[in-house]
């Protein structure tokens, strides 16, 4: 068997070990497919089904006596899914029958609770998932499937019955049930009933957003990155295959064959007020915009290729212009709308990791749906392309991402699907191809090896609102791909069999797949070495993020590593808690850093006291502006300078002169911020800070512990002492000659962590703070002493031998 290869070409054949990898990656994808087949895998069958669509609200029908749904069609075609959606308010004690042939389904609720029984037992009990509950029906192979779904989805029992004039009724006994709508699908027809967004008698609605909106993006990205997998097994299928013997083949036929079935008879593909984007407000920034196309040209790419598409060319390909195409593309001379599709600007402003992942999918979707070969799709795909290129450029600009460093990394990891595509559609060589298209590649490289931690399989930083998620591979594979440094990101972490762990802050993700794995695994690897000259390597991105961290060899481990933020304000992921914030790691262990969360008091920077712009609860979190009592966008960012630099040691100096804006006034002004390392057998980070504030209210800085639980503070030779862990860190507060702070240790109550803070008396208008963090309590090596005049901070350092005066 021959098939296009989208995705993998004859070079990967030379790619080391490239039959093992892959053989290695479909073990683990046909496990997936074997428990989705068995009916064993419920939680993916849910996304085979189109959510509730209305946008914004979605309206609920009180069920008032019985109500019967019909799963057949006057073509008497077999269903092959169907489900029934419910809305049950929490607080509502109801309960209600659902009987499907001769099988009774009982059903109680409470507190967000359901209870489901047949036969006088009890089957399962699970939450609602925020009041959304489902029953769900589905035909694999010669057996039928029947399961419930809510904040989990639990399999009830495979029926014995057969579908064909088996209609499913539903009564109330006790209480008010809410029902969203109903569905049936089959190769042939779909049928979508849900209520129109009207009141009347029993009625009510609901906000799509967030919960819908959610169920939406998380379905469709399912669909979607299971049809990547499938292309790539059955691509890798045909490339390694020996005399022409292809396994697999049968599960990948019918996972495609369920995704182009369901998704092809979907009404929307989208949330939305109406079938076209002129009828009403849609979700434009939604996820499903991008991953039910792609899902769908994939899945009937498949199916194409293996002569098993039942459906006409010219269907699917204007299925997937009318559907998907239309909505993403504004027409030419139309003045732009609230209606359309945001162009390339908005995203840049705002989310990025909306825009450039639609894009992506969605020109992988279209492509394959015009190659099968219906109607024209040129116009929308040139129109599609100059956007995506246009974003992806734009998102990385200087390598670095705005939304910070988990959602560089989701973006990336959607967003190569076309660039892979695309570049293996192109002919031209992969250095050449990337190059060409997004050159900032060579800078995201940078960026992310400077956010990476030796033997860490999750970034040293995150700078984001929420906590950090483990390394994606095909992230990592795609940049070991792209010419820079000897020691990539990749291989940092592949290192050695030794592994750490900077911090326990993990967040869990809904999905986790990376079915892009090994096709980027097999891409052309870059060899070159840049030649590293130094022992300290310096990097900084648009002049507001900068790293200062060991040019090491593969063998090294515990190495250590500063990382600065300071960036402008980002609409969406990025608003107001990172200018001046910083993160120090050594000995395998985040030391400073933060917990996830846009408080400023979760993040080592300044404040003042008493004046909590996010989080009242915390005298000590504020930042960014109030304007008439309200919080608005800071609109200061801090910018860097290299003080002095050698093969020992490295001074860094940060300012973005005023903080903490009230009516336009700042409360905190001529500030300023050095980072002075020092590399050897002890690595030494001094932190030294200083500023003026009004007089009004009490500066302070914060000093974030991101582990936090073993952070015990003590006072010795006149200075304060936090030790960190049973000795692996410890950080020595010291005394400014003209300053004398108060010292105050806290815990977070809803993150794990501690800080200590800083706090300065409202009668000094001048500041300062010198901090020594260093991975033992010998202080043998290094001797300070610090005073303020005039606001200017003199630092006399001696370390080694060695004597070293700042000023700051």
């Amino acid at each position: 068997m021959s098939c296009r290869k989208i995705f993998l070409n004859d070079q990967a054949l030379r790619a080391p070990q490239a039959e093992e990898k892959f053989n290695k990656y479909k073990t683990e994808q046909y496990a997936l497919l074997d428990a989705i087949l068995a009916g064993d895998n419920s939680v993916w069958l849910d996304s085979l089904f189109m959510p509730p669509p209305l946008f914004p609200q979605v309206p609920v029908v009180v069920a008032r006596g019985k109500i019967d749904f019909n799963l057949t069609y006057a073509e008497e075609c077999e269903v092959h899914g169907a489900r029934l959606d419910l809305y049950l308010v929490r607080k509502e004690v109801c309960s209600f029958h659902i009987i499907f042939g001769d099988q009774e389904f009982v059903f109680s609720h409470n507190q967000g609770v359901v209870a489901v029984s047949c036969f006088g037992g009890e089957l399962a009990k699970l939450p609602t998932a925020g009041g959304l509950f489902s029953l769900s029906l589905i035909k694999l192979d010669q057996a039928n499937y029947i399961w419930v779904s809510g904040a989990k989805s639990v399999r009830l029992f495979p029926l014995e019955t057969k579908w064909v004039n088996k209609p499913i009724s539903i009564s109330q006994s006790v209480g008010k049930v809410g029902l969203l709508g109903s569905q049936k699908w089959s190769r042939l027809c779909g049928s979508f009933q849900y209520p129109a967004n009207q009141r009347g008698g029993g009625a009510y609605s609901v906000n799509s957003a967030p919960l819908l909106v959610r169920q939406w993006e998380e379905r469709s990205r399912k669909l979607w990155h299971m049809s990547l997998m499938l292309r790539i097994c059955f691509e890798g299928e045909v490339l390694f295959a020996s005399k022409n013997a292809i396994s697999g083949l049968s599960q990948i036929i019918a996972l495609a064959s369920l995704i182009t079935c369901s998704v092809h008879r979907y009404s929307r593909w989208r949330p939305s007020a109406g079938p076209t984007k002129s009828e009403g407000e849609w979700e434009r920034g939604n996820w499903a915009n991008g991953f039910l196309l792609g899902a769908y040209g994939l899945s009937a790419g498949i199916l194409n290729d293996c002569g098993k598409l039942n459906l006409d060319i010219c269907d699917v390909t204007s299925k997937a212009i009318a559907s998907g195409a239309e909505w993403l593309v504004r027409e030419d001379g139309k003045e732009f709308t609230k209606l359309d599709f945001p162009p390339v600007a908005h995203w840049l402003r705002r989310s990025t990791n909306h825009g450039v992942v639609i894009l992506s999918a969605a020109l992988v979707g279209l492509r394959e749906a015009y190659r099968i070969g219906g109607l024209s799709a040129d116009s929308y795909i040139s129109r599609l392309e100059d956007d995506y290129w246009s974003l992806f450029r734009g998102s990385f600009q200087d390598g670095m991402y705005l939304e910070g460093v988990r959602y560089a990394q989701f973006s990336l990891q959607e967003a190569l699907s076309y660039l892979i595509y695309s570049y293996q559609a192109s002919g031209l060589e992969w250095d050449e191809y990337w190059r060409f298209h997004i050159p900032e590649l060579g800078r995201v490289k940078e960026f992310f090896e400077a956010a990476a931690y030796s033997g860490s399989s999750q970034p040293m930083v995150n700078w984001g609102d929420c906590p950090s998620l483990p390394w994606k591979k095909s992230v990592l594979n795609l940049l070991d791909s792209v010419e820079g440094r000897a020691s990539t990101i990749a291989s940092l972490l592949r290192s050695s069999e030794t592994k750490v762990t900077l911090t326990d802050a993990w967040d869990d993700e809904v999905l986790k797949t990376e079915p892009l794995g090994f096709a980027t695994e097999v891409l052309p690897r870059n060899t070159s070495d840049s030649g590293a000259v130094s022992t300290i390597t310096v990097d900084c991105f648009r002049d507001e993020v900068i790293s200062v961290r060991p040019v090491i060899k593969e063998e090294d481990m515990l190495d250590w590593r500063l990382y600065v933020l300071g960036t402008k304000v980002h609409l969406t992921h990025n608003l107001d808690h990172d200018s001046n914030s910083f993160f120090w790691a050594a000995k395998g262990r985040l030391i400073l850093g933060e917990v996830s969360g846009r408080a400023a008091y979760k993040h080592c920077g300044v404040g003042v006291k008493g004046v909590s712009l996010e989080d009242k609860k915390d005298q000590f979190s504020c930042f960014g502006a109030e304007l008439s009592g309200s919080l608005v966008n800071r609109n200061y960012r801090s910018s860097y300078t290299i003080i002095d630099k050698s093969d020992q040691h490295c001074f860094v100096g940060s300012s973005p002169g005023s903080y903490v804006f009230v009516d336009g006034k700042p409360l905190i002004s001529d500030f300023r911020r050095g980072y002075l390392v020092f590399q050897g057998d002890e690595n030494i980070l001094i932190v030294a800070s200083r500023g003026r504030s009004d007089g009004s209210n009490s500066a302070f800085i914060n000093y974030v512990f991101p582990s936090g639980d073993d952070v015990r503070l003590s006072c010795a030779d006149a200075c304060m002492v936090a030790e960190v862990g049973a000795g692996v860190a410890f950080i020595r507060f010291l005394p400014v000659l003209g300053v004398q702070p108060t010292y105050i240790v806290k815990d977070f109550v809803d993150a794990p962590g501690a800080r200590v803070v800083e706090a300065f008396d409202s009668q000094e208008t001048s500041f300062a703070s010198v901090a020594i963090c260093c991975t033992s309590s010998e202080t043998d090596k290094v001797s300070v002493t610090a005073s303020l005049l005039n606001n200017i901070l003199q630092i006399s350092i001696i370390y080694d031998g060695i004597s070293y005066e700042v000023a700051l």
